[in-house]
């Protein structure tokens, strides 16, 4: 399945579903916390970006010379929890990243700290009116540290249907 039919799947499966009842669409996920996450060592080590390349050499996806800014993140301009759930499908833990990078993994990295939620301050790029944790910067230009909002899936393995 490509990335691009995942996406499709998960604005098929939420497009019915009320504004002032995607809370329900949690039970798929309960969040864990705020993290602090560097590239150099991720906490959560798998993403996607969305020429289906892998990362590069700095830990994103900005390789992608036809996709600039967030739009380099498979889902990047959509992102949300369930977004990111999709993509992650099969992981026990999923995150976001300054509101548009997902992450994933089976295991927290040993370096996993988790910091004041208040640093968790990026609303999903895929979200409006809702206020799902979606991760966050701290610091200056020239030395911001990235924050990750972490999930932890409900169903491992299984995709929302």
């Amino acid at each position: 399945m490509t990335i691009a039919s995942l996406l499709l799947a998960v604005a098929v499966a939420t497009a019915d579903v009320p504004q002032q009842n995607v809370s329900s669409i949690g039970k798929m996920y309960r969040y864990i916390g705020c993290y602090a996450d560097t590239q150099s060592q991720r906490d959560l080590p798998v993403w996607f970006c969305s020429n289906g390349g892998g990362a590069d050499p700095n830990g994103g996806c900005g390789s992608d010379p036809n996709a600039p800014g967030y739009s380099a993140w498979a889902g990047g301009a959509a992102m949300t929890p369930t977004v990111c759930s999709v993509l992650c499908s099969g992981q026990k833990y999923f995150g976001i990243e300054v509101g548009y990078q997902c992450y994933c993994g089976n295991v927290l990295g040993k370096e996993a700290t988790e910091v004041n939620e208040k640093e968790c301050n990026s609303r999903c790029t895929g979200e409006q009116n809702l206020d799902s944790n979606c991760g966050g910067l701290v610091g200056s230009p020239g030395s911001y540290k990235g924050r990750i909002s972490v999930y932890q899936a409900s169903r491992p393995g299984s995709a929302p249907s």
